[in-house]
């Protein structure tokens, strides 16, 4: 570790901060996400002020991307003898971090101002301050935008040509690890039929509602990792084409016939289910252009949208027949915590995916540290990915940024879960 790191209380940052960190996240008294991604990790070492010496289970290739995209690390000189999870003064108030910028006021509802961190191991950052602010919609977002009163921000497509038409600014497409689906629940025996989740993917006009959600910014996706993380992506992987045609003779193999009504049937059963999302001025665009295309094939399919929190815990909880979402993940192949049949009860195995070929090839994804060898090993998953349709894979998104032009220093990245705001010390004002 560098030796001239410091809290912005002044306090060295040393080894003891991070085994502190890792031991409250592999502690199962501590609520967080981060456990899962961690629990490699048998046992945290100090060797010296500077040194940390991590003891794994078995071999693990994604730890260090996982530790630089999701281990934020905590001061333990002031989290120590708390309750960490309720530890308000630190969570809420005033955290105490290392970083370019350090807290100057927060204001619930309306906006945080950051101060330069003069002690920042890097120099002191190019501004003085760093503003965000808590904009209520997209319209706000793009007024302010019109008038510099924001010189920086995440916008949709549907905005994207008014924007680009704002004197002073550039919009930026930065790539994502993410993907967008339907997760149909694999527990419905509709579903566990492949024939079923193929038929849906060929059904699906994408690159249509691609066409008219993003103008074609959202790449179709054939799996879930996007063509631009090399080399991780398999270029012989191709998205299924909109094909009705087979999507019928699909539904017609597995013993779905159309019936009087226009709608597909088996055995007196009806192909009838819930299609639920998140509720979200463009989240809904895109899940009525997806739920039209599902009728049009046959599909019984009713509208089940809900406000976020609603959404978010019948999600958390399995209780859904069909729904659409996406992902963010971190810079790397690994995608056990997606589709492992030991992800499927609390992790992010959202659609009880359960295929052993798969959980084998992921297992070994993780454990195998030569690059060639993993390679072939996540080729091989992305084929019987893209066969099997676990959920039904849509569009690798952009994240459209909005910048300013008398701002410098913005890097060629995603916000994402921040990754963009680790450079905010090379932001800078045009003289």
């Amino acid at each position: 570790m560098r030796s001239d790191v410091k809290w912005h209380d002044g306090q060295p940052f040393t080894a003891d901060d991070v085994k502190y960190t890792f031991d409250r996240i592999l502690d199962p008294a501590t609520n967080t996400r981060l456990r899962g991604d961690f629990s490699v990790i048998s046992d945290v070492q100090v060797i010296d002020p500077a040194t940390v010496h991590f003891s794994l289970k078995q071999p693990f290739a994604p730890l260090p991307v996982f530790m630089s995209y999701t281990a934020g690390i905590v001061p333990k000189h002031i989290l120590e003898g708390q309750d960490i999870n309720t530890a308000s003064d630190f969570n809420n108030k005033q955290p105490i971090g290392t970083g370019a910028f350090r807290i100057q006021e927060y204001v619930s509802g309306s906006h945080v101002t950051l101060a330069a961190n003069p002690s920042y191991f890097r120099g002191r950052p190019k501004l003085d301050t760093l503003t965000y602010k808590i904009v209520p919609d997209l319209n706000s977002i793009t007024a302010q935008l019109n008038t510099g009163e924001l010189q920086f921000s995440v916008i949709q497509p549907s905005v994207f040509d008014e924007v680009s038409h704002i004197s002073g600014f550039d919009v930026y497409p930065a790539n994502l690890m993410n993907w967008m689906y339907v997760g149909p629940n694999l527990t419905n025996p509709i579903f566990q039929d492949k024939r079923v989740r193929q038929a849906m993917a060929y059904g699906i006009d994408r690159v249509s509602i691609s066409n008219a959600i993003s103008q074609g910014m959202y790449t179709v996706s054939g799996g879930p990792i996007p063509p631009f993380l090399k080399p991780w992506h398999n270029d012989s992987i191709q998205p299924f084409p909109y094909d009705p045609d087979k999507a019928a003779a699909l539904f017609a193999e597995a013993g779905w016939t159309r019936g009087a009504d226009g709608n597909l049937a088996k055995d007196g059963q009806p192909l009838s289910f819930k299609f639920a999302w998140g509720k979200g001025p463009y989240v809904d665009d895109v899940a009525v252009l997806v739920l039209e295309s599902l009728k049009k094939m046959g599909m019984d399919a009713t509208a089940d949208a809900q406000e976020w929190n609603a959404y978010i815990k019948r999600f958390e909880d399995r209780d859904y027949e069909v729904l659409l979402d996406g992902w963010v993940a971190p810079y790397d192949p690994d995608v056990y915590s997606y589709f492992h049949s030991k992800a499927a009860k609390g992790g992010k195995n959202i659609t009880l995916y359960n295929n052993p070929e798969v959980d084998s090839l992921l297992e070994q994804g993780r454990a195998e540290t030569d690059t060639t060898r993993r390679q072939d090993i996540y080729n091989r998953l992305q084929v019987i990915l893209a066969d099997d349709q676990p959920t039904v894979f849509l569009w690798h998104p952009p994240e459209l940024q909005a910048r300013s032009q008398q701002i410098t220093g913005f890097p060629p990245i995603a916000l994402a879960l921040g990754d963009l705001y680790d450079y905010a010390d090379e932001f800078a004002r045009v003289a």
